[in-house]
Order: structure tokens, then C-alpha cells, then sequence
């Protein structure tokens, strides 16, 4: 049994470590609308009972920096997928029992525990690989129960890598770049990215570079990263400060970043002359009725019953 230790308290040396293995999980294909269970160990270096929480997390592009999985991310899904993962017991208790391991480089392993969980693909979705991160918390449990984290701490996530089945297609294109609202003092500028691929990308407007009709470059900008689903279109929003641009018809050309593609588009803007604030008219307000009035009309009302029930 092979374990990657891992340090989670710089104060504590040692002491408090934990570690998780394999330090990358291939769960290989999973059918849509189906389960897998599936298993990894957490380690421990520590004499002490520890708990240990888990948590999931949406994976990272940078998964697939490494050698051997660089070509797959041209059929990844960047899909929310973390809460498809679901644990069978957590937290976790990982109590030493008196034998230890010696690892290389890792130290002596006086406790470990296996952990199972379940991966449940919905029926929708995407095709490809996905990539889901768990992350472990640990806890040690004081003598009244109370659970005490550490503060300190340095975890390497371990990644779980899965294939949903079908063809998996990263791709598309800019429709149109238009001139939106005004926030403020400046004109929010509309990029439309479609998605016309198979799986849900992540898209971001690298730069959008706007010319007066001179052919002179004015400004350069850059838009929000959103996650597009495949057959939606979105707005990736900039914002361009014209106080000191002259109004009428400006020249765009936008690139869109979808990690493993490029889009462009040349379009056309108009800077339009910011709408007045209508200042709301109050409404005039009633005079206040004095309560002096008041309490002597109820007197002269109550003074005429009377007078009328005595006659």
C-alpha cells in the first residue's frame, strides 16, 4: 500500500500530519444517470485521534498541466460536478492502532483509514472527462469532545478524474459586440460568445480593442470569465470610460479565450450620450391635522350627546 504524505501544520511539524492516497484518482467511465462507488485512504503520522472532514470543490484547468493527462482537456467539461460526489461517512476518524508503516520520504504511518464515496452522473450530463477536487480538513477532539482545527495548514487536494461517454467538443464563436448601458460614468460594452460545442466551457474576452474612426487605438479591454453551457449564448460585460471620447460609431475587434480555443469578431460600437437623471418630483404632502383641534371637536361632539339625551 503505497501513501503520499502530506504536511498540514507547519507549527506542528510532523505531528499532525496527514496524508491521502493515490495522490490522483482515475475513476475511469461513468455512465450517465448511473453511480460508481469508489475508495482512497487518508494517513496519518500522529499519535493522536484525529477527525478529519472532507469536502469537494470544482476541479482546475491546471489538472491537466501535467505530462500524462495534457491532451485530454480538449474533451473536458468544465461543468459543476462537486456535487455529484457524495461520502458514505464524514467525517472521518482515523484512530491509531499500534502498528506503523514506513513510507519513503513519508515517515512511520501509525493510523489510516479508507474512505468510500459515491460519484452519481446525472442524466444530463455533459460528455468527457470531468474533474472533481477533494480536499481534506482535520480536526483533533479535546477531552470534553469539543473538535479544534488547525489552523495552519498546507493540503494538497487530491483530483478525481472521470469520462463521461460521447463526443466531447470545445468550440465557439462571437455573434455580436454592442454598446449596453451606462454604469456610472461608463458604457458597458456586450461581447456575445456562443457556445456551439458539446460541453460547458469557461470564456473570457482577453482583449477588446476599440478604434475611433481615425483607425487610432483608444482603449483595450477585458471582460469577466463566465462558464457557458453548450447551445447557450452569454454577455461577457466590460466597461469603457468615455469622458473623454467623442460620441458616435467606434470600430471593436474582440478575442474570446475558451482555454483551448480562440474566438474573434469585428463589430462596431456606438457611444451615445449618457441619458439625464430625472430627479423624482416629491409629491406634497398634506398638512399634519393639529391634535389640539381634534381633541376639542370630540369634546364639542361628546357635549352635544349629552345634551341631547338630558333634553
Amino acid at each position: 500500500m503505497a501513501f503520499a504524505i502530506l504536511p498540514l501544520s507547519s507549527f506542528a511539524a510532523k505531528e499532525f500530519s496527514v496524508g491521502i492516497s493515490p495522490s490522483i484518482l482515475d475513476a475511469g467511465e461513468i455512465e450517465r444517470g448511473s453511480s460508481k462507488i469508489l475508495s482512497f485512504y487518508v494517513v496519518t503520522v500522529s499519535e493522536e485521534e484525529l477527525l478529519v472532514q472532507l469536502s469537494t470543490m470544482e476541479g482546475k484547468l491546471d489538472f491537466f498541466d501535467r505530462l500524462d493527462y495534457k491532451n485530454l482537456v480538449f474533451n473536458y467539461s468544465e461543468e459543476e460536478c462537486s456535487s455529484w460526489v457524495e461520502f458514505l461517512r464524514n467525517p472521518i476518524e482515523i484512530i491509531p492502532t499500534g502498528e506503523t508503516l514506513e513510507t519513503v520520504g513519508g515517515g512511520i504511518i501509525r493510523g489510516w483509514t479508507e474512505v468510500n464515496f459515491i460519484i452519481n452522473v446525472p442524466e444530463d450530463a455533459d460528455p468527457g472527462y470531468h474533474n472533481v477536487m477533494i480536499s481534506p480538513l482535520p480536526f483533533v477532539t479535546t477531552e470534553y469532545g469539543e473538535r479544534m482545527g488547525i489552523a495552519i495548514r498546507t493540503v494538497i487536494d487530491m483530483p478525481i478524474l472521470f469520462q463521461v461517454p460521447g463526443t466531447a467538443i470545445r468550440k465557439g464563436n462571437i455573434l455580436d459586440v454592442s454598446s449596453g448601458n451606462y454604469a456610472g460614468n461608463k458604457l458597458e460594452i456586450n461581447t456575445f460568445f456562443e457556445n456551439t460545442g458539446t460541453v460547458t466551457v469557461s470564456a473570457k474576452a482577453e482583449s477588446i480593442k476599440i478604434y475611433d474612426k481615425y483607425g487610432r487605438l483608444v482603449e483595450t479591454l477585458r471582460s469577466n470569465l463566465d462558464y457557458v453551457k453548450p447551445g447557450e449564448t452569454i454577455a461577457l460585460k466590460s466597461y469603457l470610460d468615455v469622458k473623454d471620447l467623442d460620441l458616435g460609431e467606434y470600430d471593436v475587434i474582440a478575442n474570446i479565450s475558451y482555454s483551448t480555443g480562440y474566438a474573434s469578431k469585428e463589430s462596431t460600437i456606438i457611444i451615445y450620450e449618457k441619458p439625464a437623471v430625472v430627479e423624482p418630483v416629491p409629491s406634497e404632502e398634506l398638512p399634519e391635522f393639529p391634535l389640539w383641534l381634534l381633541i376639542i371637536l370630540v369634546i364639542i361632539i361628546i357635549t352635544y350627546m349629552i345634551y341631547r339625551r338630558t333634553r
